[in-house]
């Protein structure tokens, strides 16, 4: 799985009616300036799957890759109730320039129907599309570190897919360079946006207000158990400016969230938000949860 800032690789197999994790491969990404599909061809990114590889010591070859953010786009659409799967196909093929924010042909795409025929006789249809550039860069590092690509999976999806019993639920995974806020509606993503926040923003938050270099603004961050904690900054030695910048950080994301909510529910009344979940390793800081 590509993320933002490490390789993670987990070797997972079917036990009974269970999917088991046997083995986890994690390394740190280096240069994150590089965009998704010039990472996925840097030597570097190579050396770092090679590792994590290693680190799993495990002989299997087949895998599937997950995509997700600004690399791979979703929609919810509506064909007629009654077309079989040839049928949704073809009208897709013919159709999807019109719902593809991509240049025509150059991206992939899937679909998959989520849900029975409405009063207005209409079958909802998951749309995902992702650039052929990007599948393309993910075929090569496979073929690179020699692996077996078997798919290439929405990264939404395949969360879900982690947490079970998740319908109607608001999905915040919080990342090294951003936050992914997925919206599940009878375990279906009906919204997925990236917000260019995350946990290294944390950090040079941090960095700035004690005048830290960021490896060393990391580790204090993970030390230190009170950083949205004001009534015990004195008492722990936090700086309250470092507090102030954190708090209008938070603050910011959680406006970019709540907007991301309000625009659906605006054209989809009948949302329902049973459970929110916050994921990732952005989301370790503490206290996060009751901001």
């Amino acid at each position: 799985l590509f993320r933002s800032g490490a390789i993670k690789i987990a070797e997972v197999t079917k036990q009974g009616n269970r999917m088991a994790v046997n083995s986890l491969g994690i390394a740190e990404l280096p240069n994150q300036s590089l965009d998704a599909g010039e990472m996925l061809r840097n030597e570097a990114i190579i050396a770092s799957v090679r590792a994590a590889l290693r680190s799993m010591k495990t002989s299997c070859r087949f895998a599937t890759v997950g995509v997700g953010g600004r690399n791979v786009y979703s929609r919810e659409i509506s064909l007629p109730a009654g077309m079989n799967e040839k049928e949704m196909k073809e009208a897709i093929k013919w159709d999807s320039d019109q719902y593809v924010p991509y240049a025509p042909g150059s991206y992939y795409y899937d679909f998959s129907v989520i849900g029975p025929a409405t009063s207005e006789n209409e079958l909802k249809v998951l749309l995902v599309a992702t650039p052929k550039e990007q599948v393309e860069a993910i075929q090569q590092l496979c073929k690179e570190v020699e692996l077996h690509l078997v798919a290439v999976d929405f990264e939404a999806l395949a969360l879900l897919h982690s947490l079970q019993g998740i319908k109607n639920a608001l999905v915040i995974d919080i990342g090294s360079y951003a936050c992914q806020v997925t919206v599940f509606q009878e375990s279906s993503p009906v919204v997925a946006r990236t917000i260019p926040i995350g946990g290294a923003q944390f950090t040079e938050t941090i960095a700035r207000a004690l005048q830290l270099e960021f490896n060393d603004a990391e580790q204090k961050k993970i030390k230190e158990r009170n950083w949205l904690v004001k009534e015990r900054l004195q008492e722990t030695g936090v700086a309250l400016e470092a507090y102030l910048q954190l708090e209008l950080l938070i603050e910011e994301l959680a406006r970019e969230i709540q907007r991301t909510t309000e625009y659906y529910q605006m054209q989809n009344r009948e949302l329902t938000i049973d459970r929110v979940v916050l994921t990732g390793g952005g989301s370790n800081l503490p206290r996060l949860d009751t901001h």
